[in-house]
């Protein structure tokens, strides 16, 4: 979920989202989510950075990981962000 607002001098962002993950994420305190430009299938810049706070698992009646919810914070990005892509 997102609530980023455009404005005319702007965005505002909130400073916390949550995401839904699949189970085999396997999402833990401190990883990134980035959110990048893609040019030919590759990812060339990041747009946007969050860092995961909490990954909570979300278990069906079995006891097994359905999905994640996970909620991250906003991090501005910096131009040394794009080093983080790997072109693998």
């Amino acid at each position: 979920m997102r609530a980023r607002k455009q404005y005319e001098h702007g965005y505002v962002a909130a400073n916390a989202y949550v995401y839904y993950l699949e189970q085999q994420a396997n999402p833990k305190d401190g990883d990134l989510i980035l959110e990048v430009d893609w040019r030919n299938g590759v990812p060339v810049s990041v747009n946007e950075k969050n860092i995961i706070s909490v990954g909570d698992p979300l278990r069906g009646s079995g006891g097994r990981i359905e999905f994640y919810k996970v909620y991250s914070r906003f991090e501005p990005t910096r131009k040394s962000d794009n080093n983080a892509i790997t072109y693998h």
